[in-house]
């Protein structure tokens, strides 16, 4: 029998984005490891999209990731500040976390991945509850994103962001399946 019992203690930054990022385990990464770097191609945004969607895409999303991303390859834009991305992301028309995962591809180091167990870790995090994106609006969610959770993401500057998304991650789905 194994019985246990979770308890929180505060920690310092590098404490947290270790113990989190160090639980992260997913077949797929290679998907994204191998196709984040630029430049960005057919093959990479599909791979991409396939991590993103933790599974390969049908049809009809195969055919959205083709229509609203690799469409655009040819004329990609630099996006070197917030409102560059926010402008950007007002002209996209697909899906509103595959838009901000675009804006991720992108530019990953301007941009951090965003989704329902990021958004749990930080509102936990700022406000000491659980919340779900679900909650929100699309508005209210991109806005979030831009106005909020970037500006979270970028006070964990001591380490790379691939470790900080995958501990703000875990930590996200640990909240979804305890709380």
């Amino acid at each position: 029998m194994s019985l246990s019992i979770y308890s929180f203690s505060e920690t310092d930054q590098e404490t947290f984005i270790n113990f989190w990022s160090n639980k992260y385990q997913y077949s797929l990464e290679n998907l994204y490891v191998h196709n984040i770097q630029p430049p960005l191609s057919e093959n990479s945004v599909l791979n991409l999209f396939h991590w993103k969607n933790g599974m390969r895409l049908s049809t009809a999303k195969l055919q959205s990731v083709r229509n609203n991303y690799i469409a655009l390859l040819d004329n990609l834009p630099e996006l070197n500040n917030l409102e560059q991305g926010r402008n950007y992301y007002a002209q996209l028309n697909g899906r509103m976390i595959w838009n901000l995962f675009w804006l991720h591809c992108i530019n990953p180091n301007l941009f951090p991945i965003f989704d329902q167990h990021t958004y749990r870790a930080c509102n936990y995090i700022l406000n000491n509850a659980v919340a779900e994106l679900s909650e929100l609006n699309d508005n209210e969610k991109i806005n979030f994103y831009f106005d909020t959770y970037i500006q979270f993401f970028n006070e964990f500057h001591n380490n790379e962001n691939r470790r900080i998304d995958k501990a703000f991650f875990m930590f996200g789905r640990f909240l979804k399946k305890w709380y």
